[in-house]
């Protein structure tokens, strides 16, 4: 049994949530603010982008151990492991960065896969 994809998607999205952590903490600093967002615009959106990511990471992380536990096909884990994780990348540049339609299509592409797995744990619990 091999837990390939699945680690490979721990260390890229553990280190996709420490850099935007330590955004926040830059972010923070640079407007003088140690609790909070002081009601300034960039020190929410760095919260915000961190946040986001815990809120949809660890369910991801759950389907794709459970994934592996299954014996899926290491193409489909792949597929989504890279989905997902190019999706969560876009959605926090899409909040950071000047370019606000990365952030839509990084939600969209999240919930994309996400429903994908869902959807293919849904079948192999079937069959």
């Amino acid at each position: 049994m091999s837990f390939y994809w699945f680690c490979l998607f721990t260390v890229a999205n553990a280190l996709l949530l420490l850099v935007l952590a330590l955004n926040v903490s830059l972010v923070r600093r640079r407007h003088n603010i140690a609790n909070g967002d002081g009601d300034e615009p960039a020190v929410r959106r760095a919260i915000r982008a961190h946040a986001n990511g815990i809120e949809y990471t660890p369910i991801f992380a759950l389907l794709v151990l459970a994934l592996s536990l299954q014996l899926t096909a290491d193409w489909w884990l792949g597929v989504l492991v890279l989905g997902f994780t190019l999706g969560r990348v876009m959605h926090a540049l899409g909040m950071l960065g000047p370019n606000r339609l990365l952030r839509f299509w990084g939600a969209a592409v999240t919930y994309l896969w996400t429903a994908a797995a869902i959807g293919v744990l849904g079948w192999e619990l079937l069959i």
